[in-house]
């Protein structure tokens, strides 16, 4: 079976399990990406080898809207090739 990449949103910082706030942040990522065809603007590799990148699902920034909603928070230590975190 072919791995799949892994990959991290830029400039936010996602909560960890076990935590409500993460389990509705998993479920609206999932809603958001699952059979849609997701545009991925990469921006670099983080430390745990992940592709670092802009996730964009019908022109919507991912990362952006589940900051928007509260599932997530900016990643100040990481958020300066981010415009939309300014």
């Amino acid at each position: 079976m072919k791995e799949q990449p892994r990959l991290r949103p830029t400039s936010m910082q996602a909560v960890l399990l076990p935590n409500n706030r993460a389990i509705r942040a998993i479920d609206h990522l999932s809603q958001y990406v699952v059979g849609k065809q997701v545009f991925i603007q990469r921006m670099a590799i983080d430390r745990n080898g992940r592709t670092v990148a802009e996730l964009y699902v019908d022109d919507i920034n991912v990362g952006q809207d589940l900051v928007r909603r509260g599932h997530a928070d900016i990643d100040r230590n990481h958020a300066g090739s981010c415009v939309w975190t300014r």
